[in-house]
């Protein structure tokens, strides 16, 4: 909870915003009123340029306004910013718990997490943002040209081309810090979700206790660099405001020079100024969208790092837990010799012997806590052991996917169609999807979605009961 002394700071800059945007609000809607009072020419190209610097103004404070609240955030006193990322992470495996819980490598599937979606909501950035407000720059540019002549065009070209440019070139060294600040804060999520799934005994209101245990100095990381990509991202995001600014009073005097004073009138003006802001708008969108593209590349670049991590990692390990099926019975589907599982310094597992028989049917009991998920996991193939051997039958040493099946407490489903969760990635007619739903007495859930290769289940399956999706 936040302290007396840090509610008032919280207060002030929430006032300062709110009060700030009030004031600068008025400063057009007078100058406006100045510019159709006045008849005369010399009054209103005068009464034109104080409302281009006013406009100038409130734009920049109040464009600075919404940057410079995360500045001020950020240096509040660290314990707060290290509260709202625990928060946030709080948030996310209250979330997705269940995903969370059953996986042992947290920075694979921390990484996981965050590139899952990053291909689909670039495609998402491109087609919803990117296309449609380029179409806009296009047709304003096209609109602003036709008023302002020949030197207004060339004025656009310059702030339009100069923007981008300056644009790309900030976005190439925020990019630099991005991945710092995605890296530590995959690792420090990554600690959390590797101290909660390896204690079998814990509750979501222990989290915060596993959080302020095991990732403090990531945590450090992880604010260093967003306190530096912000004050990088105000100053770049400043000069490109700047750069505007410049461009819209040249823009604004082309066709004062282009028509004459006599011509030129408050409508000319008012007519150019929001063919202007038209330009404007997309162009800082574009750069946000330029922005939010980059890092989930970044994001997508990561997942793909420690995939390729723990992949490296998992042939290590097999080539330690040498499977020979050679040497067990006929009979004998699984054998485990001597398995341990140690993490972080404590003991899951110790050497732990277990043969299972064709036709077996066994139950694990233990008390909270004793490894009975870990054993099931290593069974499944889902965790590799510390150390000792496993031993397959050869049916299915060679394709253990299909011979191996798992329902876990918890389930875990993809916001895709039934018939992919039934299949999870096997190439299985939509025939046999359903007689293997009819096998689970699911004929409800069938009936209720026929059309198994479209209907989407929703974020965690949240459109199924809890047995319809064990």
């Amino acid at each position: 909870m936040l302290d007396t002394h840090q509610k008032v700071k919280m207060l002030a800059i929430v006032s300062t915003i709110i009060v700030g945007v009030g004031v600068l609000s008025v400063i057009p809607i007078y100058f406006g009123y100045m510019i159709t009072q006045y008849e005369s020419q010399n009054v209103v190209f005068i009464s034109s340029m104080f409302l281009v610097t006013g406009y100038a103004v409130i734009l920049m404070i109040s464009y600075l306004i919404g940057e410079f609240r995360f500045y001020l955030l950020s240096q509040l006193d660290n314990d707060i910013f290290r509260q709202l990322i625990i928060n946030s992470y709080l948030k996310i495996l209250k979330k997705d718990f269940s995903f969370h819980q059953r996986n042992e490598n947290g920075a694979l599937w921390e990484s996981l997490r965050q590139g899952a979606d990053s291909i689909s909501l670039i495609l998402q950035s491109l087609m919803n943002g990117v296309f449609p407000f380029i179409l806009q720059l296009i047709l304003a540019a096209g609109a602003l040209i036709y008023f302002t002549g020949l030197l207004g065009a060339i004025g656009v070209v310059i702030t339009v081309g100069i923007f981008f440019v300056f644009s790309v070139y900030g976005g190439k060294n925020l990019r630099k810090i991005q991945i710092n600040i995605i890296d530590a804060e995959t690792k420090g999520a990554a600690k959390v979700i590797d101290g909660l799934s390896n204690i079998e005994t814990v509750k979501l209101f222990h989290a915060e206790q596993a959080v302020a245990g095991t990732q403090a100095l990531y945590m450090q990381q992880f604010h260093h660099h967003v306190k530096r990509y912000i004050k990088m991202r105000l100053i770049y995001k400043s000069v490109g405001f700047f750069i505007l600014m410049i461009g819209f009073v040249w823009v604004l005097l082309s066709p004062y020079l282009y028509l004459g004073q006599e011509i030129y009138n408050s409508q000319i003006f008012i007519t150019v100024s929001l063919y202007f802001i038209q330009i404007m708008t997309p162009l800082q969108q574009l750069h946000v969208q330029y922005l939010e593209i980059m890092e989930n590349v970044i994001k997508f670049q990561n997942l793909q790092k420690y995939s390729k991590i723990e992949e490296e990692n998992s042939q290590k390990i097999a080539a330690q837990v040498i499977l020979k099926s050679e040497q067990i019975e006929s009979s004998v589907l699984l054998k485990l010799e001597n398995i341990s599982l140690v993490y972080s310094e404590r003991s899951i597992l110790e050497n732990v012997n277990l043969t299972i028989k064709r036709g077996d049917k066994i139950c694990i009991s233990g008390h909270s806590g004793s490894g009975k998920s870990s054993l099931c996991h290593i069974l499944a193939g889902l965790v590799q052991p510390s150390s000792g051997k496993i031993f397959y039958n050869p049916s299915i040493k060679n394709n253990k996917a299909f011979a191996i099946a798992v329902v876990p407490q918890q389930v875990p489903l993809f916001n895709q169609s039934l018939a992919f969760n039934v299949a999870l990635g096997f190439d299985e007619s939509s025939i046999s999807i359903r007689q293997a739903l009819n096998l689970a007495s699911l004929q409800s859930l069938l009936s209720r979605h026929p059309d198994i290769e479209t209907i989407m289940l929703g974020d965690g399956g949240i459109s199924l009961s809890g047995g319809e999706r064990q």
